[in-house]
């Protein structure tokens, strides 16, 4: 096989130019459809010298390879090595979302933020978001709300109809999870690994700065039998060493401590949900949970913590779910 010709720099950052764009105005609430008719015009062609499509654009934009990351069976595997990401990991997932939110029909409703992202122990199944309004409404007033396996009669996409829990409590619960699963200690024991790195690297550098400083004070203490002019001209390599590594010094990016990392998922989560971003909160419950389950009820008007798998097993629980509210 004859190794493809790499593009040249200018098609490449004309390409990166185009997907940001799509992104930005995608975001900004632009259609899928607008935006081919718009690339097509202006006769941006796909990387074969074809028009756009809403499939081919929906494709291009949801390639993890965008975000500098290789996905295997479905699942974020590894990142790229030697690749500049075109978009962040966080765009990514948005758009990944927002595209997910489109497919066959009517996009999941704001209200029902885990309809799809949900299994049933039982069958499988997807649990899809459903209202409740016969029942009496929530404290503040909205409607009652559940997350339920439907029953159907098609033998492709069989649902038992007996699994369901209340929608407002799986919210909070599944909120609490997922700060706990992203600020996991094992996530953080990454970040505390290269702090412990970069302060190595810190001290080493002060105490190089520590022995050419006592070098100097050395030099210095023989201005009365040297001369100044002499000691000046063999001090001055020495203190140009010294600002060197000062320079070092100030450049090292020190992470923070690895004891905020819980403290920065769950910033992030309500973040995201103080402001209604909707497609950022279904991304960090993908990130987080991708395998969540929801377990039969242990007895009528069971809505509690322990009917949650969080990896689609009876393992791997995450930390803190003590402080959720049933």
């Amino acid at each position: 096989m004859t190794p493809r010709e790499p593009a040249p720099a200018e098609q490449v950052a004309a390409e990166r130019a185009i997907i940001c764009e799509c992104y930005d105005r995608l975001f900004a609430g632009d259609s899928v459809t607008a935006l081919v008719r718009d690339l097509n015009a202006r006769q941006v062609t796909t990387v074969t010298g074809k028009q756009w499509s809403r499939a081919t654009l929906s494709r291009t934009l949801c390639r993890a390879t965008l975000a500098g990351l290789v996905m295997h069976g479905g699942e974020v595997v590894t990142e790229l090595v030697n690749t500049e990401p075109v978009v962040s990991r966080e765009k990514w997932e948005r758009m990944c979302s927002l595209f997910a939110a489109r497919k066959r029909g009517r996009p999941p409703s704001p209200v029902h933020l885990l309809s799809g992202l949900m299994r049933c122990a039982q069958c499988g199944t997807t649990l899809v978001g459903a209202p409740r309004r016969q029942l009496p409404p929530y404290p503040d007033g909205s409607f009652k709300r559940e997350y339920r396996c439907r029953r159907t009669n098609d033998p492709n996409r069989p649902g038992c109809g007996a699994n369901h829990i209340d929608g407002l409590t799986a919210d909070r619960i599944v909120a609490v999870a997922v700060k706990a699963r992203l600020g996991d200690p094992r996530r953080a024991q990454r970040i505390a690994q290269r702090l412990a790195r970069v302060r190595e690297q810190r001290a080493g550098i002060e105490a190089d700065i520590a022995r050419w400083d006592e070098a100097a004070d050395d030099l210095a203490a023989k201005t009365a039998v040297w001369g100044v002019a002499r000691v000046d001209k063999a001090i001055a390599p020495i203190l140009r060493e010294v600002a060197k590594l000062r320079d070092r010094l100030a450049g090292l990016d020190e992470p923070e401590d690895h004891r905020v990392a819980a403290a920065d998922a769950a910033h992030a989560w309500d973040e995201a949900a103080e402001r209604g971003d909707f497609p950022v909160l279904r991304a960090m419950i993908r990130r987080a949970l991708p395998n969540l389950t929801l377990r039969m009820p242990a007895r009528w008007g069971d809505h509690s913590v322990d009917r949650f798998a969080w990896d689609g097993t009876d393992s791997g629980e995450p930390p803190g779910l003590d402080e959720t509210a049933s």
